[in-house]
């Protein structure tokens, strides 16, 4: 692994992809719930890449086709 190569020693890893999906459903839900202010503040097409880019990434950590992990390391 690359971390041992630079001398680092993995102590613990821990994913969060699921976390993360219910962190997205919850952005989802609240920029839902105020399009009108969202579309204000930021213009139609903005406000519709952001509302696909949420979905997109939500449904990729549903699938399990992507992830988050937090590695936690030391020096060796």
């Amino acid at each position: 692994m690359a971390l041992e190569r630079s001398g680092l020693q993995v102590q613990h890893v821990e994913g969060f992809g699921a976390d993360y999906s219910r962190t997205l459903g919850e952005w989802i839900a609240r920029l839902d719930a105020h399009l009108p202010e969202a579309q204000r503040l930021v213009g139609p097409e903005r406000l519709r890449v952001w509302r696909l880019y949420l979905r997109g990434a939500k449904q990729r950590f549903d699938s399990e086709h992507i992830s988050v992990y937090q590695v936690r390391c030391r020096r060796a």
